[in-house]
Protein backbone atom coordinates (compact mmCIF):
# COMPACT_ATOMS: atom_id res chain seq x y z
CA UNK A 1 0.00 0.00 0.00
CA UNK A 2 1.28 3.41 -0.88
CA UNK A 3 1.79 6.04 1.76
CA UNK A 4 -0.82 8.34 0.22
CA UNK A 5 -3.42 5.56 0.32
CA UNK A 6 -2.60 4.88 3.96
CA UNK A 7 -2.93 8.58 4.77
CA UNK A 8 -6.31 8.73 3.01
CA UNK A 9 -7.57 5.72 4.99
CA UNK A 10 -6.40 7.30 8.24
CA UNK A 11 -8.05 10.61 7.34
CA UNK A 12 -11.32 8.81 6.50
CA UNK A 13 -11.23 6.87 9.78
CA UNK A 14 -10.69 10.08 11.76
CA UNK A 15 -13.50 11.83 9.90
CA UNK A 16 -15.83 8.86 10.47
CA UNK A 17 -15.14 9.04 14.23
CA UNK A 18 -16.03 12.74 14.35
CA UNK A 19 -12.89 14.60 13.33
CA UNK A 20 -9.76 15.66 15.15
CA UNK A 21 -11.59 17.13 18.15
CA UNK A 22 -13.28 13.78 18.80
CA UNK A 23 -9.92 12.06 18.32
CA UNK A 24 -8.42 14.30 21.00
CA UNK A 25 -11.27 13.44 23.40
CA UNK A 26 -10.83 9.73 22.65
CA UNK A 27 -7.11 9.97 23.40
CA UNK A 28 -7.82 11.80 26.66
CA UNK A 29 -10.36 9.12 27.65
CA UNK A 30 -7.83 6.38 26.89
CA UNK A 31 -5.14 8.21 28.85
CA UNK A 32 -7.39 8.50 31.90
CA UNK A 33 -8.30 4.82 31.66
CA UNK A 34 -4.63 3.82 31.39
CA UNK A 35 -3.65 5.93 34.39
CA UNK A 36 -6.66 4.85 36.44
CA UNK A 37 -7.01 2.11 39.01
CA UNK A 38 -7.51 -1.54 38.23
CA UNK A 39 -5.75 -4.47 36.65
CA UNK A 40 -4.52 -4.17 33.05
CA UNK A 41 -7.18 -6.62 31.82
CA UNK A 42 -9.99 -4.40 33.13
CA UNK A 43 -8.32 -1.28 31.72
CA UNK A 44 -8.15 -2.96 28.31
CA UNK A 45 -11.86 -3.81 28.48
CA UNK A 46 -12.78 -0.24 29.43
CA UNK A 47 -10.59 1.16 26.65
CA UNK A 48 -12.17 -1.15 24.07
CA UNK A 49 -15.64 -0.11 25.21
CA UNK A 50 -14.70 3.56 25.01
CA UNK A 51 -13.61 3.14 21.40
CA UNK A 52 -16.65 1.06 20.46
CA UNK A 53 -19.03 3.82 21.54
CA UNK A 54 -20.28 5.50 18.39
CA UNK A 55 -19.43 9.17 18.08
CA UNK A 56 -22.29 11.45 19.00
CA UNK A 57 -23.06 13.85 16.14
CA UNK A 58 -22.78 17.43 17.31
CA UNK A 59 -22.90 16.49 20.97
CA UNK A 60 -20.46 15.80 23.69
CA UNK A 61 -19.47 12.19 24.28
CA UNK A 62 -20.61 10.32 27.37
CA UNK A 63 -17.94 10.75 30.04
CA UNK A 64 -15.90 7.58 30.36
CA UNK A 65 -16.55 7.46 34.09
CA UNK A 66 -20.34 7.35 33.71
CA UNK A 67 -20.45 3.56 33.83
CA UNK A 68 -17.67 3.09 36.39
CA UNK A 69 -19.57 3.84 39.63
CA UNK A 70 -21.61 0.63 39.18
CA UNK A 71 -18.46 -1.47 38.99
CA UNK A 72 -17.61 -3.30 42.16
CA UNK A 73 -21.00 -2.64 43.77
CA UNK A 74 -22.67 -5.74 42.36
CA UNK A 75 -24.71 -3.96 39.70
CA UNK A 76 -23.88 -4.72 36.09
CA UNK A 77 -23.15 -1.89 33.71
CA UNK A 78 -24.06 -2.06 30.02
CA UNK A 79 -20.58 -3.26 29.10
CA UNK A 80 -20.57 -5.98 31.75
CA UNK A 81 -24.01 -7.32 30.85
CA UNK A 82 -22.72 -8.27 27.38
CA UNK A 83 -19.82 -10.21 28.89
CA UNK A 84 -22.10 -12.26 31.17
CA UNK A 85 -23.83 -13.89 28.20
CA UNK A 86 -20.59 -15.30 26.82
CA UNK A 87 -19.78 -18.93 27.59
Amino acid sequence: MKLTQLAQKARRAIDDRGGTERLKRDVEDLREIALGDGPPKEKAKRAAEALKRPPEPGGTPEPHGASEPGQGSGSASASESGDASRP
